[in-house]
């Protein structure tokens, strides 16, 4: 009948792909974009549409057809392992970065996935959990932004979560898929499930998933089974198959637009900096201490993240990335001199931490930060203009992160901060805290 395959490919910062995608022994990258936080700490829907766009023209180099991006979850929890894919806690930024983020990428000709729908607040229990909340809260904080996303940008799928809303999983909702999404909110694109264990596929579809990711034969012969018991109508199935046809059509794959594997990736490297620069928060500068002054001619520079930088989180939000400008390379970049004893003593450690890791497709969790010689901060603080101590960490999807180990500052991190800014300022010297997050 002529009907196309689809390519759909993760993306909450870019498009993430197996570099050895094509199979002829060449690697290919993506760019890493800013995480959607640091896009939200903007403002700035034009800068967020045209990253959207920056996204869209890889994916459609690489032949992709729809990304599994935006995700807007509001952040209720600090410690939820997706924060870095998500927005805001404020579910109107929330909404409008998403629908800009929407806009960008469907302006290129490629689809967007409005996720993860709805109330996805945490990733314990992830599959399981159940957020009891009320119709005002629901309305007004866990469901605003997908709705001003939704009728904004118009994008072309929703992805329907892990979680239960008040005892029943969103995927079994007719309410939420079927009287609030589609009817409600004009929702004409495709529902598909969150990539999940095999579930009641009649309650699945019978709620309004046009698309059960990633799909099994037993779900297909569950189908067949319920139209001949009927429990599921032909106008069900019918309805499901339409939506996903009429997805399908509006496919580069359907159009034969034909692959290159050549976006401009140096290009899309200064989009992805500008958008940096300008979602960058400076918490406090004491003393006009940034920018750093113009005869500042050698750094000090601490923090396992200083020359290790975490770029992007992991789970499938990771993306292959060409290469990571840390601190070290971005000063030499500018002509300024960095601390070699000082920089010896992280980089072998990191070095060898690397060395001994395995292979992780999902990326790496951030090597701890280090306790350094005070011998090495003294002589640091008399021959440096100035210090700059960069804290890290990591997150991803499958697990939320530890108040005391991995949101507090640990020990060595509060060691770190006191002897450096102590020799610092006994030198009358000043000290720039980063936080690599």
């Amino acid at each position: 009948l002529g009907i196309t395959h689809t390519i759909m490919m993760d993306g909450a910062t870019g498009v993430r792909m197996d570099t050895l995608v094509r199979g002829d022994g060449k690697a290919y990258y993506s760019t890493g974009f800013p995480v959607a936080t640091l896009l939200a700490a903007t403002w700035n829907t034009d800068l967020v549409k045209r990253v959207g766009a920056t996204m869209g023209d890889e994916l459609l180099a690489y032949g992709g057809d729809i990304l599994l991006a935006p995700s807007l979850n509001v952040h209720r929890n600090p410690l939820n392992g997706r924060n870095f894919e998500y927005y805001s806690e404020d579910p109107l930024l929330s909404g409008y970065m998403a629908a800009a983020a929407t806009k960008g990428l469907q302006s290129v000709g490629v689809g967007a996935t409005i996720k993860h729908f709805a109330a996805n607040s945490q990733q314990t229990m992830r599959m399981f959990n159940d957020a009891r909340v009320s119709q005002r809260a629901l309305r007004e904080i866990y469901l605003r932004g997908f709705e001003i996303a939704i009728r904004e940008a118009k994008p072309w799928a929703v992805m329907s979560s892990y979680n239960r809303i008040n005892g029943l999983h969103t995927q079994y909702s007719h309410k939420l898929l079927t009287d609030l999404l589609r009817k409600e909110w004009r929702f004409n694109g495709i529902v598909m499930t969150d990539w999940v264990e095999a579930r009641d596929t009649r309650a699945q579809v019978h709620a309004g998933n046009d698309l059960l990711m990633g799909g099994t034969p037993q779900q297909v012969q569950d189908i067949l089974d319920c139209v001949k018991k009927g429990t599921l109508t032909m106008a069900e199935i019918n309805n499901n198959v339409r939506r996903v046809l009429r997805y399908i059509m509006r496919t580069p794959h359907y159009r034969g637009v034909e692959a290159t594997f050549a976006p401009d990736l140096k290009a899309h490297a200064i989009k992805s900096r500008e958008a940096a620069e300008e979602g960058i928060v400076l918490l406090e500068n004491h003393n006009q201490t940034l920018p750093l002054a113009k005869e500042t001619r050698r750094v000090g520079m601490f923090g396992v993240s200083s020359y290790n930088f975490i770029s992007v989180g992991t789970g499938s939000g990771n993306v292959k990335t060409p290469h990571t400008v840390n601190l070290l390379e971005g000063f030499a970049n500018v002509g300024v001199e960095t601390n070699a004893d000082v920089a010896q003593t992280y980089q072998r450690i990191i070095r060898d931490t690397i060395a001994a890791r395995a292979y992780d497709p999902l990326g790496y969790a951030a090597i701890p930060e280090l306790t350094i010689d005070s011998a090495v901060i003294a002589r640091s603080a008399q021959t440096d203009d100035v210090a700059i101590i960069t804290i890290g960490r990591s997150c991803g999807e499958g697990a939320d992160r530890q108040h005391a180990t991995e949101y507090l500052l640990s020990d060595v991190e509060h060691r770190l901060i006191a002897q450096v800014s102590r020799a610092f300022h006994a030198a009358q010297k000043r000290v720039v805290v980063v936080l690599n997050v």
